[in-house]
């Protein structure tokens, strides 16, 4: 797919609340079965998301941080045999 001169994020301002059921709805709709379809979340789901990968990324760099060390003295210690 060439996805140059396309969107990859896009930001609908809704003028209240109670309109964004709505206005994430009508968005849905007209891109349905198009060949842009949407993905729309409000504002509180997409940053949910952002920090649910960021505590994978954190969770991910700790378990490193002890596995490397276990695995690296097996190395070290029948080096200095």
């Amino acid at each position: 797919m060439d996805l140059q001169n396309r969107a990859s994020f896009l930001a609908v301002k809704v003028d209240r609340p109670q309109n964004m059921d709505q206005v994430i709805a009508e968005i849905e709709e007209n891109f349905r079965n198009s060949a842009a379809e949407t993905e729309t979340t409000d504002e509180l789901d997409a940053l949910h998301s952002v920090i649910t990968e960021i505590a994978d990324a954190r969770t991910i760099a700790y378990s490193l941080r002890v596995v490397v060390p276990i695995t690296a003295l097996p190395i070290a210690a029948t080096r200095w045999r």
